[in-house]
């Protein structure tokens, strides 16, 4: 099929600022000159109004405090009130959900390390939301099979849902 035969060059008005044979060439005027370098001037050729068209455009985000710093080591954040507050919240939370226990290291084990992370949390406008402190654990160290022996992802796939209502439906 040839590009005559396309549905989209038997509308004359489409035709006009499309060139077939010859490569665009920026010395070589064309009758829609002013059409190249103004993409709002291009006629709109269906119905569909783009915001860009409409005048919508958003807004440029300007970062206006980019000074802060995300301390890398724990100690260069607990020189600052925000990130020591941020640690102090993060370590409450995790005793608050008894999400470990100490207990004695067997023999020929290592403790597993961990590490502080931290984030500052902004606004759309640049401004400094909150400081974030999570501390995680170095799971990388582990070797499996020696270290531990399974995994638990406490995540639940749509599968086993259904899987559970159609039980549960069917038994009344």
């Amino acid at each position: 099929m040839s590009a005559e035969q396309l549905p989209f060059f038997q509308n004359p008005t489409n035709v006009s600022s499309i060139s077939l044979h010859q490569p665009h060439n920026s010395s070589t005027p064309t009758a829609n000159s002013d059409t190249d370098t103004n993409p709002d001037s291009i006629p709109p050729t269906h119905p569909m109004r783009t915001r860009s068209r409409n005048g919508i455009h958003k807004p440029k985000i300007l970062l206006t405090n980019l000074s802060i710093q995300e301390p890398t080591t724990a100690a260069e954040a607990l020189l600052d009130a925000n990130w020591k507050k941020a640690m102090v919240e993060e370590y409450n939370a995790l005793i608050n959900n008894k999400t470990w226990s100490l207990v004695e290291l067997p023999p020929n084990r290592r403790p597993v390390g961990c590490k502080w992370i931290f984030k500052i949390k902004r606004n759309t406008d640049g401004t400094v939301s909150s400081y974030k402190a999570r501390l995680v654990a170095k799971g990388f160290l582990q070797k499996a099979g020696f270290d531990f022996t399974e995994t638990f992802s406490p995540v639940i796939k749509p599968t086993t849902i259904r899987v559970i209502l159609t039980l549960a439906l069917s038994r009344g």
